[in-house]
């Protein structure tokens, strides 16, 4: 039973090793953290991936809706402008255009 057609992959493993550790870096960063907890504010962590994507795409979110808003505006505005030519076309006696183009 141990005969097998596909051979699987073995399990990855992975050990990281700083080259450098600094305990005073360390300690400084984590009062700095508390301190920012203790004073009711929003704890950075420069060290930590994915900090910096936190709030990065809100200028995304702002443009969205800006230029929703633009896209309705447009809408609108072509929308009447259409209504206002079919009015134009359907009410309006242009027999009085068509005799001078004739001429």
């Amino acid at each position: 039973m141990g005969i097998s057609m596909f051979k699987l992959p073995g399990y990855s493993v992975f050990t990281y090793k700083p080259r450098y550790y600094d305990p005073i870096k360390d300690k400084r960063e984590k009062r700095r953290r508390d301190l920012r907890l203790a004073a009711g504010k929003e704890p950075f962590d420069d060290g930590k991936p994915g900090s910096s994507i936190k709030g990065s795409f809100a200028y995304m979110i702002e443009r969205r809706t800006s230029h929703q808003k633009m896209s309705r505006i447009r809408f609108l505005i072509i929308l009447v402008s259409l209504v206002l030519l079919a009015y134009l076309i359907l009410v309006a006696d242009f027999s009085k255009l068509i005799n001078w183009l004739n001429q």
